[in-house]
């Protein structure tokens, strides 16, 4: 005789990204089995992919390859909530005297990833030359060939970011392009170029709670914005 299937819940979630409505599950011990096992490896690329594939298994109609990665961590958080319970325990460093003191919070105290519908993506580099940008989906992230030098690593990523090159005549997708071709044309870039790029990059959403507490060593009262999702697993 099979063993009877147990019913799991479903609820929604907003795609920050595209303000989609989606229904997701809690993740189940198989699922966390994967996360625990990538967790303790501490290597990025496999955590990554083990978030996308409980994403993948946990939410209704979705493409985790097509998410950004804001909507990959609140999504994520949003099925660890539903799945393990909604207090998250950090530990949290004074400024003080940099000891840390562990907080309770939950989940309903953490601002989503808004997206500022007014940013401008498009920057003129030179007067006949410019480009489109757009925040990297995870698709774009895992392609990346990231390395210990943090300049190569930053070259890539802003690769990632633009969406397309465009003149008075024609339009270049950079998807389209070789990687040496995308490294060629950013590592063109003078420091100004580059510099007008900064308010897109800072304007990349992410999920945040502002927290207060007293240091349980030095007695210090301390107030911090906690901002992506490795912020709420310290």
């Amino acid at each position: 005789m099979a063993l009877p299937v147990l019913n799991t819940a479903k609820y929604e979630v907003t795609i920050p990204s595209s303000g989609k409505t989606v229904t997701y599950r809690p993740y189940l011990v198989k699922e966390e089995k994967v996360l625990m096992i990538a967790l303790e490896s501490n290597d990025e690329k496999q955590i990554l992919r083990a978030l996308k594939s409980v994403v993948n298994s946990c939410i209704d109609n979705i493409n985790a390859n097509e998410l950004t990665t804001f909507d990959l961590e609140y999504l994520f958080l949003m099925l660890r909530g539903k799945s393990v319970g909604e207090n998250i325990n950090i530990n949290v460093k004074c400024k003080e005297c940099d000891s840390h003191t562990p907080y309770n919070m939950t989940l309903d105290r953490i601002n989503p990833p808004v997206v500022n519908k007014e940013l401008d993506n498009k920057v003129m580099l030179t007067e006949d030359i410019g480009i489109t940008l757009k925040f990297p989906l995870l698709a774009d992230i895992e392609s990346l060939t990231l390395s210990d030098d943090d300049s190569d690593n930053m070259f890539d990523i802003v690769g990632a970011c633009i969406d397309t090159v465009f003149t008075n005549d024609s339009v270049h997708k950079m998807a389209d392009e070789s990687k040496a071709e995308r490294t060629k044309f950013v590592e063109s870039l003078s420091a100004d170029q580059f510099g007008m790029m900064t308010d897109f990059f800072q304007s990349i959403p992410a999920m945040n709670a502002e927290i207060k507490w007293d240091c349980i060593h030095c007695k210090a009262k301390n107030e911090v914005e906690l901002k992506g999702l490795q912020s709420f697993f310290t």
